[in-house]
């Protein structure tokens, strides 16, 4: 499950959804910068693209 919300409402949700016995927590954030940049363990990393799963059903 993905949920997208405002910013203000991550903590609430996260809150509801852990009252009903469903782990939750926040993975990232939109922003306006058109450029990718992944970060993982504190440091940041060039994605890679070896293959897309999505396109291949296409």
């Amino acid at each position: 499950l993905i949920i997208i919300s405002p910013r203000g409402n991550s903590r609430r949700i996260i809150e509801e959804l852990s009252k009903n016995g469903i782990k939750a927590f926040i993975i990232g954030e939109f922003t306006e910068e058109k450029d990718r940049i992944l970060v993982k363990n504190g440091g940041e990393e060039f994605p890679r693209f070896e293959s897309d799963a999505y396109a291949e059903i296409y």
